[in-house]
């Protein structure tokens, strides 16, 4: 990765000089800027980020000393190397105190700057990984013992008494986030950029597209200022976004109606084509009722008389009351009714991978378009409509997806989108043919076979949870462990001590 460099020194001609010397390309470094005194590399720290100053000891205004303790105490992540054409050791010693990582006599030399930069870059990059890794284990830890008291394991005193900085907070609220396909960065960039105006919050990953953020307030009031963030300075994001915003609760209430309530408030996105935040106050919470056993019967009688385009037209009439009334319930009842079909009187004929509210849910959950639920439920149905043979050339194509994905499943950014770039196809295109091929979803085969490859990691005794969820492709461990339990019944601390 860049490092970002600033070089500080009163004398124009060094700065250009050192510029010169270092190979920039080489040691992949960006130089932000110049500073010629120390309020300067100040101001220049407070507009960008900076990993490493170039700092020569004598300079106007601010000497570098005084520098590096500001550096020291306001922005700690930043390294300095102190450059001085004086031979004082005092002054080392003295900036040893505020973390300097190396002194250079001027006029430093190409090779010897050279030299001291690749070993500074690495210590810098260590050190980041080591932090990543501090911050990876306090937000599983946190997101842990969060879970456990919205579950009721443990109490809002077990929760104050060990993160004590949530008992100067009055209320707690819910922010339920849809980011299409799978983005982390933008939830925790979301994250740091609510953080930087006041507002502390906590994110838990829900679902391959889902997330919830949990926020702590003083006041009531914070939620309007929290509401204008989102609405005026998010992060920039290329996806679809959905995002329900929930109510105040008070702290020591209860937290688990809310958190389904805005759970539920998601599955909204299905009335909202375009990006959108909505408050889950104005949400239409209307409940529809429908004639199951009707339902079923019309659905058997397109399927016997293996009629797709009678059933195409069913399905399109039993969905168009859902985009007037925004019935998520009935969205639910409905597709779980064709898969409860599907599977009582063709499980024979079909291989299902779930059962028919698993196989309901699984859909919903991955999808934020109607069209593309629409057209899942009726590419089952063609499927139990014949008894044909695969087309050779769609099983060509889901064993090279299979094989790509067996070899890969390791890596984070394995995604839907990713897949279909490379075998430039239209994403939706090649979902249905591996669906109609493999009778699972491509998000589901990813899962399986993550899963099935942390269970053999597990059993190795050789690693830490946090580091198998790493290898198997999840950059967090605490949904690796939601996952893993969803999919086998247990946890994976459960399966280690099942082994044993």
């Amino acid at each position: 990765m860049p490092l970002n460099i600033i070089i500080a020194d009163d004398e124009y001609f060094i700065r250009q000089r050192i510029i010169k010397i270092i190979p920039r390309e080489e040691l992949a470094i960006h130089f932000i800027g110049e500073a010629e005194n120390g309020i300067e590399v100040l101001e220049l720290l407070n507009q960008h980020p900076i990993d490493l100053i170039l700092l020569d000891i004598k300079m106007p205004r601010m000497n570098g000393i005084e520098v590096a303790e500001s550096v020291y105490r306001n922005y700690p992540s930043t390294k300095i190397i102190l450059l001085s054409g004086y031979n004082d050791f005092e002054y080392a010693r003295s900036a040893m105190r505020f973390g300097v990582m190396d002194y250079l006599l001027k006029p430093v030399d190409a090779s010897t700057l050279t030299a001291v930069l690749k070993d500074t870059k690495e210590k810098i990059e260590l050190l980041k990984k080591q932090q990543k890794q501090i911050q990876k284990y306090y937000h599983f830890e946190k997101c842990t013992f969060l879970s456990n008291v919205l579950n009721g394991c443990q109490s809002i005193e077990q929760l104050t008494a060990r993160y004590p900085e949530v008992s100067a907070y009055d209320y707690t609220l819910y922010l339920g986030a849809f980011i299409y396909e799978e983005n982390e960065d933008f939830i925790s960039e979301l994250a740091a950029k609510i953080r930087s105006h006041g507002l502390d919050c906590e994110y838990f990953k829900e679902l391959d597209y889902a997330y919830t953020i949990q926020f702590f307030l003083h006041k009531k009031e914070e939620r309007q200022q929290l509401k204008e963030v989102l609405e005026n300075d998010m992060p920039k994001c290329s996806s679809y976004t959905f995002l329900a915003l929930g109510d105040c609760i008070p702290l020591k209430e209860s937290w688990l109606p809310d958190y389904k309530k805005n759970l539920y408030a998601l599955n909204h996105r299905y009335f909202n084509p375009e990006s959108k935040l909505i408050l889950t106050e104005e949400l239409t919470w209307e409940n529809r009722s429908a004639d199951l056993s009707k339902v079923r019967q019309t659905i058997l009688y397109y399927l016997n008389s293996k009629d797709p385009k009678g059933l195409e037209a069913y399905i399109k009439d039993l969905f168009q009351p859902l985009e007037e009334t925004h019935d998520v319930k009935y969205l639910y009842l409905i597709v779980t009714e064709f898969f409860t079909t599907y599977h009582i009187h063709y499980g024979g004929q079909v291989e299902f991978s779930h059962n028919p509210a698993e196989s309901a849910s699984q859909i919903i959950d991955e999808e934020y378009r109607l069209s593309q639920v629409k057209s899942t439920i009726l590419a089952y149905g063609r499927l139990c409509m014949t008894e044909s043979e695969t087309i050779p050339s769609d099983l060509s194509l889901s064993k090279k997806i299979i094989a790509y994905i067996d070899k890969h499943y390791s890596d984070p950014e394995l995604t839907v989108t990713r897949l279909a770039n490379l075998f430039q196809l239209n994403p939706s295109y090649m979902g249905s043919v591996f669906k109609k091929v493999n009778n699972e979803s491509l998000l589901q085969y990813i899962t399986m076979i993550r899963m099935e490859a942390s269970k053999r990691l597990l059993e190795s005794n050789q690693y830490k949870i946090s580091d198998i969820a790493e290898l198997v492709g999840y950059t967090d461990a605490f949904y690796y462990s939601k996952r893993f339990k969803k999919m086998f019944g247990y946890s994976p601390k459960d399966h280690l001590h099942r082994k044993k």
